[in-house]
């Protein structure tokens, strides 16, 4: 079941996320559905693992409040019930084992990368100087398995969404066309 996708900077609501009750709540609370696809959106741009959002190194709190601004004009905005609800249940469906180890790799990553940036102004001795340059050359092999992993869960969730033929099964490498 595919439920939303970001395509040119905006979210497309599938018609599928609808049969969803937390997100059809929302939907049918909107008399002109602005309100609700702002609502939607904004769930989707701060949670969804491939958001430019989620992706950026801004924190959760900081991109909230961003979104909150752009979509509500107020980056104090509080969601209502229905509306945390709709997001609780968004997180829960994608939650997915491969999408924990991707987002677990990529705090890990950041932590890396601010540990290179606060030790900037130390001087080094050799054998950190040594420790830091191999560090710097296994991150291009972090940013691999990263991509891999998103590669994973793009396939994940293709698999889901798409029908074969004759009951075939979609190996969960390949992405259906």
């Amino acid at each position: 079941m595919k439920l939303f996708d970001i395509l040119a900077g905006s979210v497309t609501i599938h018609e599928d996320a609808l049969a969803i009750p937390a997100f059809r709540k929302v939907w049918e609370l909107d008399k002109d559905k602005k309100h609700a696809t702002d609502i939607l959106s904004y769930i989707v741009l701060q949670n969804k693992w491939n958001s430019p959002y989620v992706t950026s190194i801004i924190d959760e709190n900081e991109r909230a409040r961003r979104l909150k601004q752009q979509f509500f004009n107020d980056p104090n905005y509080s969601l209502t019930i229905e509306e945390k609800l709709a997001e609780d249940e968004f997180n829960f469906l994608q939650n997915t084992s491969t999408l924990q180890l991707l987002n677990n790799i990529r705090l890990k990553l950041n932590s890396i990368s601010a540990y290179y940036k606060d030790s900037l102004d130390e001087e080094l001795n050799e054998k950190k100087i040594k420790d830091l340059l191999a560090g710097m050359a296994n991150a291009d092999k972090v940013l691999e398995s990263i991509e891999h992993l998103e590669d994973r869960v793009k396939a994940e969730e293709s698999m889901k969404s798409k029908k074969v033929r004759g009951d075939a099964r979609i190996n969960p490498f390949e992405l259906p066309t």
